[in-house]
């Protein structure tokens, strides 16, 4: 990841995504269909895939009030989706869906960097592997103009519960460098997301989309906390309410590739966190979005 000015980061190659959450297998009563885009017009009951990848690298200051430092931080996140939805209205050019999705995803975050505590250095290695599933609750409204020169959805979704599977090796030099593991499972109450996006279509070569969303996640769970005399670790479990609100905007060049949309774009993302800073995120991102 290189800076390009204050607040804003770019992505390399490293941070290459690979999306088909909005570009999905379909089962309808139709039959079979491999390549359709999840705007198009479809009726009754619709059986869709989806897979997201995500890769990325930075380097950025340590996020503690009370003391300074740096981080380097990878992560890997995979997500794959099956979901059942039922066109419950149709009104002119927009329909409405209702519809259950069930989530799979694992997310896998490697850091190390180092604190100042008392004017020392405190080098960390800090790795946590998460995975786990959830049943969402969906409803949609899509819309297209007689002319598809502009296509929008607004979706909602609803999760009662979430499973996780956390795993934590964490290592503070020199004198804490066993004892940080942790491995336990958790499971968070319920968290919603809204997120919308309109596309305008540009001709045979690219459309623009402006989009964003908003989450909600209640976060509880254990984990290996350093202890007083920091020669050791201690279990710790903490809560605490997150709020996510991302803007983005999208240029994707059509006709290029068979079923593949290069895609780059612009996007913001604010955390705010009951518990920790808040943070925001400025990004201009490159990858490709498949049509499966």
């Amino acid at each position: 990841m290189k800076k390009l000015h204050k607040g804003v980061w770019i992505l390399t190659i490293l941070s290459i995504f690979a999306e088909a959450r909005d570009y999905k297998i379909l089962i309808n009563e139709n039959g079979f269909d491999t390549n359709f885009p999840f705007d198009d017009l479809i009726e009754n009951f619709v059986i869709e895939v989806g897979y997201y990848s995500n890769k990325e690298n930075s380097i950025e200051n340590f996020n503690m009030t009370n003391r300074d430092g740096k981080k380097a931080t990878k992560i890997d996140e995979n997500n794959i989706f099956l979901s059942v939805m039922y066109n419950a209205l149709k009104i002119k050019n927009s329909n409405i869906f209702l519809g259950l999705e069930y989530e799979k995803f694992k997310r896998d975050k490697e850091q190390i960097g180092y604190y100042i505590d008392s004017s020392n250095q405190t080098p960390y290695k800090n790795d946590v592997n998460i995975k786990g599933d959830k049943i969402n609750i969906i409803s949609e409204i899509t819309y297209r103009n007689n002319s598809d020169t502009i296509k929008a959805f607004l979706r909602a979704t609803v999760t009662p519960s979430t499973s996780l599977d956390i795993e934590q090796n964490t290592e503070i030099f020199p004198n804490a460098t066993t004892g940080g593991n942790y491995n336990g499972s958790t499971t968070l109450d319920l968290s919603y997301k809204i997120e919308s996006e309109i596309k305008w279509n540009m001709g045979k070569y690219l459309n623009i989309g402006i989009g964003g969303s908003y989450g909600f996640i209640p976060y509880e769970y254990s984990y290996k906390q350093l202890n007083d005399q920091k020669n050791g670790y201690i279990e710790q479990k903490i809560s605490y309410d997150e709020k996510t609100i991302e803007y983005f905007t999208k240029i994707r060049f059509k006709k290029l590739f068979k079923d593949i949309l290069p895609t780059i774009g612009y996007k913001r993302i604010e955390i705010k966190n009951s518990k920790y800073n808040d943070t925001d995120d400025n990004f201009i991102f490159a990858g490709v979005e498949k049509w499966f």
